[in-house]
């Protein structure tokens, strides 16, 4: 092999191992946008889940006024973490996005 084809040889190599550390990136930030978009699902299931058990007691007849600021209270907290969970999946997909660019 002459010092020309090492040397193509050699920056090859190194683009073989760019892409292939670029797609692991992409895989990781994937996984990782996979996983908060399950914890925000499983929020907006938490919300709708108490929400419904709130509207079932109402619907039984009168709730004690305790047990209305502790659904409102809760409902209130849920919504607030579902807001943050929100953004945390759009700084992970926009992570992805740009990984994905990154690898073109």
């Amino acid at each position: 092999m002459t010092g020309r084809q090492k040397t193509v040889s050699k920056i090859l190599e190194i683009k073989e191992f760019n892409k292939d550390q670029i797609e692991c990136e992409v895989r990781t930030a994937k996984e990782r946008l996979d996983r908060e978009q399950e914890k925000l699902g499983g929020l907006e299931t938490a919300y709708t889940s108490t929400g419904d058990d709130f509207t079932n007691k109402q619907m039984g007849g009168a709730v004690p006024a305790h047990e209305v600021e502790l659904f409102c209270a809760y409902l209130k907290h849920l919504a607030k973490q579902i807001e943050q969970q929100k953004k945390i999946v759009a700084i992970r997909a926009t992570e992805l996005d740009a990984r994905r660019k990154a690898m073109v």
